[in-house]
Parts: C-alpha cells; structure tokens; sequence
C-alpha cells in the first residue's frame, strides 16, 4: 500500500522506528512484528531481537533490484549483541514515490564463509522497508502559560496532519529555571473509529520531553480525536506544580510516518 505524499512548508522531525525481532527455538525461526514500515530520510530504524541464544549474532540482510548496497536505504548498520540500528540517509532520492527495499532479519554463529569453517544461520521471511523521499508534514505548535494558577493551551486544539510534528512550548513559570521542571503529557480520552493499542503515546509513535518542551513525532494512524492534559513537575520532589485541565485536543487526520502494510 502506498503512503500519501504532501508537499510542505517545513519538514517533520526525525522519528525512530522500533522494529521487534523474536527467536522462536521450537521452530528455529525468527519473526519479524512488522512486516512493512515506511520511513523519511534522517530517521533512524531499530531492530531490537530477542531470545537470541548465547553466541549468536544478529544482523540485517537487504536486497533491491538494482540496488546492490548491503545496507539498504541506512547510511551504515551498527551491530549489538542484542539489535541493529541504522540511520536512512539524506541524500540519493529522487522523484516522489516511495522506494521499497526487501529485507530479512538474520541471527549467524560464525561466518560459514568456507569449507574450512563452521557456522549456521536463522532468518525470517522477506519484509519491507520503504522509503519516502519527499518530505512531509508541518510543525504545529501548542503555547502553555501559566495563567490563574493552572497551566493555559493555546490553541485549545490542533489538527495532525499526515508527517506533521506537533510541539508543547511551556513558558517559564515565576522566570525559573526550565531545568527545574519537567513536562508531564497525559492522553486521557480518544474518540475516533480506530483501535489505540497505547493511550499513553496520543496519535504518536513517539514522545521527546526536554525542558521546556514536549514534542509528539510519528503518527499512530488511529484517527480520531485525542484529549490531553500536561502539567509541569518538580524535579525536585517530584510533585506537580502547575497542571492543565483535560480539554485540549489533539485530532488526528491520518499521518504517513510509520504506515504498515497488512
């Protein structure tokens, strides 16, 4: 399935995309929980594997036609013990549909690169992963204040739109030190048709706090309408200071940053 493709005014921010692998040992099989993900250039793809048995290694095997570039859309593949991650790359893309590369998940012990040498692997079935080259989405900004003692949202509610970004800017309250609190967001209610499998993300797939900030990247593509409340806590004592109430809403519309094909 193709992902929509928007033309924007500014680009969304960078999202990681987690990618689960399991070793099953009764079938001696590995299992992918995504069979296609999209992705933007300057994202970063995880493969986080478990089970793995001790001395195996796991790594990644891609394959495009007319692609002979063993890591894929990634600028490189880093290697643990117990995943492999990557970062796709900025540049090379050209025109506006996605690109798709095949890869499978692999676990090897040893190399078994000759006659003289030992070693097995295990790998899943082909998966996808696919690459949109035109940017997406917009940065749409909530403005928190403090105002009457309880924290103030303006606007009360914003539209997401496919790749958006959408960022919580708390206002300093009393002029202190931002690093001394910490921004706190809690989606407490969702009206819409899709199923939300994590309340606690919103329309998201992911959710950075730093201070002053809270930014919401990705999209969960349940649409709907996402009520919330953020408050500011001490940390300190770990106690909430200031405390929105639980109106303001996000409705999300349907984004394109980790589409997945059934």
């Amino acid at each position: 399935m193709s992902d929509p493709i928007t033309t924007p005014a500014t680009g969304p921010g960078a999202v990681t995309h987690l990618i689960q692998v399991q070793y099953d040992p009764s079938t001696l099989s590995l299992d992918v929980s995504r069979s296609s993900v999209s992705i933007n250039p300057g994202d970063t793809v995880v493969w986080n594997f478990l089970g793995i048995p001790a001395g195996w290694t796991p790594w990644i095997e891609f394959r495009k036609v007319g692609d002979s570039s063993f890591v894929g859309p990634l600028d490189g593949l880093s290697q643990t013990a117990g995943g492999i991650w990557g970062v796709c790359r900025s540049t090379g893309w050209t025109g506006d549909e996605p690109v798709q590369f095949e890869y499978r998940a692999m676990m090897q012990r040893g190399f078994a690169d000759g006659w003289d040498t030992q070693g097995s692997l295990v790998w899943s079935t082909p998966v996808k992963l696919s690459v949109r080259p035109a940017t997406a989405g917009q940065e749409r900004t909530f403005s928190v204040a403090v105002v009457d003692g309880v924290l103030d949202i303006q606007p009360p509610g914003r539209v997401l739109e496919p790749g958006d970004t959408i960022v919580w800017q708390f206002q300093n309250p009393g002029g202190m030190d931002a690093n001394a609190w910490r921004p706190r967001i809690k989606f407490n209610r969702y009206e819409g048709t899709g199923t939300v499998s994590n309340l606690q993300l919103g329309p998201f797939s992911a959710l950075t706090v730093m201070p002053g900030e809270l930014r919401g990247t990705g999209n969960n593509n349940a649409n709907g309408v996402y009520f919330f409340e953020v408050a500011l806590v001490s940390v300190a004592t770990g106690e909430i200071g200031w405390v929105s109430s639980g109106d303001p809403a996000v409705d999300n519309r349907g984004g394109v940053s980790t589409v997945d094909d059934p």
